[in-house]
């Protein structure tokens, strides 16, 4: 991470998150992507997984979460 160039964004977290539009460097179609990915990561393993906690920076994401509703 401290080898990239521009502003670290985070969209999301694996906790209460909320984004806020003064987050320097926020890229709206980067938020629109990264929603959609999460939202359909929960979709399509029809609620078992949801990958979350996306930031980085631009189109480089960084350090991502998978929660698995399989404990094991």
């Amino acid at each position: 991470e401290a080898l990239l160039t521009g502003d670290y964004v985070k969209y999301s977290s694996n906790v209460n998150f909320s984004v806020t539009s003064e987050q320097r460097g926020l890229d709206l179609d980067n938020l629109s992507i990264m929603n959609g990915f999460t939202h359909w990561s929960y979709v399509n393993s029809k609620g078992a997984n949801l990958v979350c906690d996306l930031q980085g920076v631009g189109p480089i994401i960084t350090d991502p979460q998978i929660i698995d509703r399989n404990h094991e």
